[in-house]
């Protein structure tokens, strides 16, 4: 009879150990599964079809300045929104509205013979790339002249001027930075030349993995408060980038248009463009 119960003891002692180790093992199998379904979908295209109720609505990612109405800043330049804040971009509650770090991407027009309100920047700072047109920019003392190719890095605290000297509008890009509590900005406008600016290195940090072709204009020596960068990047007629994430559908993207890669889906672009991204 001892030797039954102590049997029968060493039965439920096995019997719990083998439930128990199991019960861990299975614990550190699934933790471990989720672990590598997550590196996969870094690396890998979604193989399940696209959901509406589990997967982004990419066409919130993409916008134009068309979609916007004109905004009135700097006195007499005319901005349409293309990109906006948001503080949860995975959930933006309107179209373009993706912008977590930057406080807006637009297109802006100066009119002819026009010139820009004195403007100092307060808490942000601003970033011009002029693509239309000829004109100035001043502040502090300088004066710079402004056409197709160049980039003008604005600091906040410092008054300055845009004045269209062509016979076209003076069109442009513009990049609204928030500046952080005691970021120090730059004392003078600080301009460059696309056209003078060399190609990244493909080989170093600077690689970007949809671009054939990029250059970084500004970084955060430069005087960027929030941004790392602000690069160029083009792409010749019919070639194509690497995949990159970004959704399971695909979108013709057209000129003045602007696509943020969201964080849980995948896709590449293609044809010939050439963009500015930050």
């Amino acid at each position: 009879m001892k030797k039954f119960y102590k049997l029968s003891l060493i039965l439920v002692l096995l019997v719990t150990l083998l439930v128990f180790t199991t019960g861990v093992y299975s614990q550190d199998n699934e933790k471990k599964y989720t672990e590598q379904q997550y590196r996969s979908a870094l690396n890998m295209l979604d193989p399940r079809s696209f959901d509406p109720e589990l997967d982004p609505d990419i066409d919130m990612y993409i916008n134009t300045w068309t979609n916007s109405i004109p905004i009135n800043s700097h006195g007499m330049l005319v901005e349409r929104y293309i990109m906006t804040h948001c503080d949860d971009p995975l959930n933006p509650p309107r179209k373009g509205a993706v912008l977590k770090y930057t406080n807006r991407f637009s297109r802006a027009l100066l009119d002819i013979g026009c010139i820009t309100s004195p403007t100092t920047l307060k808490g942000e700072q601003e970033i011009f790339y002029f693509v239309e047109g000829e004109g100035e920019i001043s502040g502090g003392g300088k004066t710079f002249k402004v056409r197709k190719g160049i980039l003008a890095l604005v600091p906040a605290e410092l008054e300055f001027t845009l004045l269209n000297t062509g016979d076209k509008p003076l069109i442009m890009y513009l990049i609204n930075e928030p500046i952080p509590d005691g970021f120090r900005p730059n004392d003078n406008i600080l301009v460059k030349d696309e056209g003078t600016t060399i190609y990244r290195d493909q080989k170093g940090y600077n690689h970007a993995h949809w671009i054939h072709n990029g250059k970084e204009i500004f970084n955060i020596n430069d005087g960027l408060g929030t941004l790392s960068a602000v690069n160029i990047g083009t792409m010749h007629s019919m070639t194509i980038g690497l995949r990159t994430l970004m959704a399971k559908e695909s979108r013709k993207s057209g000129h003045w248009s602007a696509g943020k890669i969201s964080n849980n889906s995948v896709g590449r672009f293609d044809g010939s463009s050439r963009k500015l991204h930050s």
